[in-house]
């Protein structure tokens, strides 16, 4: 899957939908606010099948939205998508990264500029947020982080909305969205705008040091009781107990 196609499945399998009927009809459609109308017309060139439509209408934020509508018809996207593994019911909690070799900054970018967030906290310090319902979607993306940067996070759904909220801030932002802003033309310009605030940013509080796992820890404690990975690595019982858990869910 080439560079541009892994960003398109990105941001339909967030922010999209696939649609079939009878006679193998059917549609790929996103559908933005019109401030996002840019990214729209950017897949219309790369798809010169496609078409770009406008509608207005009445929402419960605004008497008249006005939203910007990219479709494309032709059938041997959508099987190819398909074939690609994108879910045909419940895409928000089947979502997966494709079946095929991919791009990994593509994809990433197109689901953040799809279900993702960018910007600053309260005092400046830029962050970077994904937002997800699917299990799948939610530790692969945690992959990501740690296998390309050493970003370890552990994220269990929140009870609230029943979602994944992984969140990276500071550094780990900044390195983050150069890996996936960095050196593309097609995004969301409103996200990347936000990712080009951030790299403008500067610590001005001393770092807190991190104690990150090695794969001797990891073995270790897959093959020894909590107790004695307690005492072995110096580490507490909750620490122990939820990194145990997270790599026997990555295991699987």
């Amino acid at each position: 899957m080439n560079k541009e196609f892994s960003y398109f499945y990105g941001l339909v399998l967030t922010d999209g939908t696939i649609t079939t009927s009878t006679r193998n009809r059917g549609k790929i459609q996103i559908e933005l606010s019109i401030r996002d109308r840019n990214i729209l017309d950017k897949l219309h060139i790369i798809f010169p099948e496609s078409k770009i439509s406008i509608r207005q209408r009445s929402t419960n934020f605004s008497q008249n939205h006005e939203s910007c509508i990219f479709s494309l018809f032709y059938k041997k996207y959508r099987d190819y998508f398909f074939k690609q593994g994108y879910p045909k019911c419940q895409k928000a909690i089947n979502a997966r990264p494709p079946n095929c070799e991919y791009s990994k900054c593509d994809f990433w970018r197109g689901v953040i500029d799809g279900d993702g967030s960018i910007g600053q906290i309260k005092n400046g310090d830029p962050y970077i947020s994904l937002i997800t319902k699917s299990e799948d979607l939610a530790n692969s993306y945690l992959r990501l982080l740690e296998e390309e940067f050493g970003i370890i996070k552990i994220c269990n759904k929140n009870k609230r909305d029943d979602c994944y909220n992984i969140t990276v801030k500071n550094e780990d932002a900044i390195t983050l969205g150069n890996f996936l802003y960095g050196d593309s033309h097609l995004y969301l310009d409103r996200k990347y705008q936000k990712y080009q605030e951030n790299l403008s940013w500067k610590r001005t509080k001393n770092k807190i040091t991190r104690k990150y796992w090695s794969k001797e820890d990891d073995n270790f404690i897959l093959s020894n009781s909590i107790d004695n990975s307690m005492m072995k690595l110096n580490r507490s019982r909750s620490s122990i107990a939820c990194r145990k858990n997270r790599l026997i869910k990555f295991n699987k």
